[in-house]
């Protein structure tokens, strides 16, 4: 599976020169093939370095957009022109996003947060990223949760919202977190998911569910030519 990763520098010139100092590029490769499974061959990695933002994507496929220092991993069902910028329309699907721009970064998840984003914030950098390996190998230093390692020995998990660094959060569903670069403050805001309940019949439930997967699927656009049937 294709993963993300955004560093933004709080200050741009500052940002270039460290870039320059740590050789992102072998950074991100290095990433690259830890981050991946040892049956498979990682596909090179993209990378995109602007105005004191790094974006890399290991591992992409082709299902990837991505617009200049913009990101989405998943899937739009409907793809707004401006998707990529941040502030822009919201758009419906299965994804994670990550927009970023001279002034702002912006990350969006999907309504129950199918494909996490991971983020931490210092005082001179910014990291969001679909692996907490990634976020860490940038921090230079792990500092591990108590509270995870107690959910883990207890339930084998890592337990709600908590990460293996106690510094990293998890951006919730259906959130859009927003950073801005001048005052460096972060602002996340959360839609609540309201479940209404519909006093209709069994057959017209199952109607209604029918006509949702159906309208769901036919948005996505798949293309059955290139499936090949063993």
């Amino acid at each position: 599976m294709s993963k993300a990763l955004l560093v933004c520098f709080r200050h741009s010139q500052g940002g270039s020169q460290l870039i320059e100092n740590v050789d992102l590029h072998r950074k991100v490769a290095l990433l690259n093939k830890s981050l991946t499974p040892d049956n498979i061959v990682p596909r090179p990695s993209r990378i995109v370095l602007n105005n004191g933002i790094c974006v890399a994507v290991f591992n992409p496929g082709d299902s990837i957009a991505m617009v200049n220092t913009s990101v989405c991993i998943g899937s739009m069902f409907e793809t707004p022109t401006d998707w990529w910028k941040p502030g822009g329309r919201i758009p419906d699907g299965s994804y994670a996003i990550y927009r970023s721009n001279k002034k702002s970064v912006e990350l969006l998840c999907d309504t129950v947060a199918s494909r996490a984003i991971w983020y931490v914030q210092t005082s001179e950098i910014f990291v969001a990223s679909s692996s907490q390996r990634a976020i860490v190998a940038f921090l230079g230093k792990f500092s591990p949760s108590r509270s995870a390692i107690a959910w883990m020995l207890s339930s084998g998990t890592l337990g709600p919202y908590n990460s293996w660094d106690q510094r990293i959060k998890l951006l919730e569903g259906d959130s859009r977190l927003q950073l801005d670069r001048e005052s460096w403050k972060i602002e996340v805001v959360k839609n609540d998911v309201k479940f209404l309940a519909l006093d209709f019949s069994p057959e017209e439930h199952r109607k209604r569910l029918k006509n949702a997967l159906d309208d769901t699927f036919n948005r996505l656009g798949l293309d059955y030519s290139k499936w090949v049937l063993a």
